[in-house]
């Protein structure tokens, strides 16, 4: 199990080293208050690469203003984790970055994000983290609909939480 923990944050850690240099720019989000920053290590570009546009700023400023808990599925892991404090929800949101990334066909995703409202999923992402690939592909019916890339800000959170389960 520890094995399983210290590759994925050794995975993460040489993402984070040899991600390319060029960060995606901030954009504007209006009133969303950080909701989305400068992206973390932007993702490899390939020429075969596809894309899909970054989700819209309502359903951001939508998940800031309303979400009010978060559950946290990882693949492959014998963990998850949940959040319900406020200010926590609004911290990961703040992680996920305005500009849609070049999505990487040969990243996997390592775990699933569901944003709730009210008791209700109104949002789920796939993480993507690894191989110079740190973004949210956001699902709509059950098929990829959004890409946005975690923020520097996003990225140091799931470092921070891999580094806490691998230390205990």
């Amino acid at each position: 199990m520890k094995s399983k923990f210290f590759a994925l944050l050794l995975i993460v850690t040489t993402t984070s080293l040899l991600a390319c240099s060029d960060k995606a720019k901030p954009s504007e989000t209006g009133s969303t208050e950080g909701a989305a920053g400068t992206a973390a290590p932007a993702a490899t570009v390939s020429n075969n690469a596809g894309s899909l546009p970054p989700m819209p700023k309502e359903r951001l400023q939508n998940l800031w203003d309303n979400c009010d808990y978060i559950d946290f599925v990882f693949f492959d892991l014998d963990f998850s984790m949940s959040q319900e404090e406020k200010s926590a929800i609004q911290s990961t949101v703040a992680g996920i970055g305005a500009n849609a990334p070049t999505l990487n066909p040969a990243c996997k995703p390592i775990g699933r994000v569901f944003f709730q409202v009210a008791g209700k999923n109104v949002e789920e992402a796939d993480l993507v983290m690894g191989q110079g690939c740190v973004y949210y592909i956001f699902q709509e019916n059950g098929k990829p609909a959004y890409a946005n890339l975690l923020t520097e800000r996003g990225f140091k959170f799931y470092q921070d939480v891999f580094t806490q389960v691998l230390g205990q």
